[in-house]
C-alpha cells in the first residue's frame, strides 16, 4: 500500500466581513469616513468594481502606514478576493500587517489569511515566515479562527515536506476547534504516515477517523496497512475482513490484500476460499494474476485437484505458457499421465523458447515411460535432443532406454 497521502487545501471561506471596525483606532476626517461608508455599501451591493476604482483611488491619497490607509487596504483585500484576485489580496495583506496599525485581534485574523492565501498560491515558506510567531503570540487564545490558523500552517509545513513540523500545530488545532473537521484528522495522519508513527496513525484511525466517517473506506485500508506495519498481524486482517463483510472495502484490491494477508499467517485454504468467491462474483476480473493467485492458495492448502482445475479454467480462455508448465507440472505430480498426452499438442504449440519446449519434451518423454510406452519415450527424447538445454537430459534417457531393451532381450 502505498505510504503518501494527498491533502486538500484549506478552503479559503470567511475571511472577514465586508464591513469593518475603527472605533477603537484612531480618529478619521468626516470626509474620508463617508468614502469608507461609500465603499462599504458598494460592496453591500456586490458593485465590486466600482469599489475597487474607489479603494485604489483612496489608497493613493493616503500614507501607506497611516490607520486609514490600512481601514481601506482591508477593504481592499476583501475585494480583491471576490474578483478573484488573490496576488492583489496578499500584496494588501502584507502591507496593512507590515504597518501594524489595526487592532491586534484584528492583525492576528488577517494573518491568517494572508496565511491562507499563500498556502493556496504555493508561498508556504512565507506562510510560515508570518504563521510561526503568529502561533505563539495567540498560544492562550482559544477559538476555531485560532485553529484554522495553526491548521494552515501544518498546511504549509506539510507543502515543504516538513512532516514533522505538522503534528505540534495540527494537534494543537484539534483540542480548539469545537467540531474538528475532517481535514484536521486527515491532515494528521498525513503527517504521521509520512513519519512513520504507525502506532499513533494507528490509534487515530481506530478512536477517530474510522468511529466519525465509518464509510470511508480508505480510513479502514489505512489502519489495516498501519496495523501490518506495526506487525499486528491480526488487526490487519480483522479490519478488512469486517469492512469486506459491511460492503464498505469494494474494490478488488481489498480482496487481493486480504487474501495476500491469509497466506502470510499461513491460511491458505481460506485465502483461496476468498479468491473463488469474489471471482465468481466478479469483483475480481479474473485476470492472469487472480488466477494465478488462487493457484498459489491452493497448492499451498495441498489441493492439488483444485489448483488443476483452476489452471484449465483460466487456460481455456487464455493460453500463457508459464500457465501451461505449472499445469503439466501438477499433472505429474498427481500422476495424471493421460491428461499430460491429452494437452501436450496445445501446451507444445504455446510454448516460446526452445528451453521451454525440450524440458517439456521430457517431462511428457518420463509420462510414457510411466505408462509404459518406451517407444513413444523414445520418440519425444529424440524431439528433445534437439534442443540445447534439453539435450543432455534426453541422451541420458534415451541410454536408459536402449540398456533396458537390452536387459529384457537378454
Amino acid at each position: 500500500m502505498k505510504k503518501t497521502l494527498a491533502v486538500v487545501l484549506l478552503s479559503l471561506t470567511g475571511y472577514f466581513s465586508a464591513e469593518i471596525t475603527y472605533a477603537q483606532g484612531p480618529s478619521l476626517s468626516p470626509a474620508l469616513y463617508r468614502q469608507i461608508e461609500t465603499i462599504q455599501q458598494l460592496q453591500h451591493k456586490q458593485q465590486w468594481q466600482v469599489a475597487a476604482k474607489k479603494i485604489i483611488e483612496l489608497e493613493k491619497q493616503l500614507e501607506s502606514h497611516s490607520y486609514g490607509y490600512s481601514l481601506v487596504s482591508q477593504l481592499g483585500v476583501h475585494n480583491a478576493l471576490q474578483r478573484g484576485k488573490p496576488d492583489l489580496a496578499i500584496v494588501r495583506l502584507r502591507k496593512v500587517l507590515s504597518a501594524k496599525k489595526l487592532s491586534n485581534n484584528t492583525l492576528d485574523d488577517l494573518t491568517v489569511t494572508l496565511g491562507q492565501l499563500l498556502v493556496q498560491q504555493g508561498q508556504a515558506k512565507e506562510a510560515v515566515k508570518w504563521l510561526q510567531p503568529w502561533s505563539k503570540r495567540v498560544k492562550q487564545k482559544k477559538s476555531d479562527n485560532v485553529a484554522t490558523g495553526l491548521m494552515t500552517l501544518g498546511y504549509a509545513y506539510h507543502q515543504l515536506g516538513n512532516y514533522s513540523a505538522v503534528i505540534q500545530p495540527v494537534k494543537r488545532a484539534v483540542t480548539l476547534y469545537q467540531k474538528p473537521p475532517q481535514s484536521v484528522y486527515q491532515l494528521l495522519l498525513s503527517a504521521y504516515m509520512q513519519t512513520k508513527r504507525y502506532a499513533a496513525a494507528q490509534k487515530l484511525l481506530q478512536q477517530k477517523l474510522i468511529v466519525m466517517y465509518p464509510a470511508k473506506g480508505n480510513y479502514w485500508r489505512q489502519l489495516s496497512f498501519v496495523s501490518y506495519q506495526l506487525q499486528d498481524i491480526d488487526t490487519a486482517v480483522a479490519t478488512l475482513e469486517l469492512g469486506i463483510k459491511k460492503g464498505i472495502l469494494q474494490q478488488a484490491k481489498d480482496v487481493k490484500q486480504l487474501v495476500s494477508l491469509y497466506l502470510q499467517q499461513k491460511n491458505p485454504y481460506q485465502a483461496a476460499m476468498l479468491q473463488s468467491k469474489f471471482l465468481k462474483q466478479g469483483l475480481l476480473r479474473g485476470s492472469r494474476e487472480d488466477y494465478q493467485l488462487l493457484t498459489n492458495a491452493w497448492l499451498q492448502a495441498r489441493e492439488r485437484k483444485k489448483a488443476a482445475q483452476v489452471l484449465e479454467s483460466y487456460l481455456a480462455e487464455a493460453p500463457d505458457p508459464y500457465l501451461y508448465k505449472t499445469l503439466v507440472q501438477l499433472y505429474y505430480e498427481m500422476q495424471q499421465w493421460n491428461r499430460i498426452e491429452q494437452i501436450h499438442p496445445t501446451v507444445f504449440k504455446h510454448l516460446k523458447s526452445d528451453k521451454e519446449k525440450g524440458m517439456h519434451l521430457i517431462i511428457v518423454g518420463l509420462t510414457a515411460i510411466e505408462k509404459k510406452q518406451f517407444d513413444k519415450a523414445e520418440r519425444f527424447f529424440q524431439q528433445a535432443r534437439q534442443y540445447s538445454h534439453s539435450e543432455k537430459t534426453a541422451r541420458q534417457w534415451l541410454s536408459y532406454l536402449r540398456q533396458r531393451t537390452k536387459l529384457s532381450q537378454s
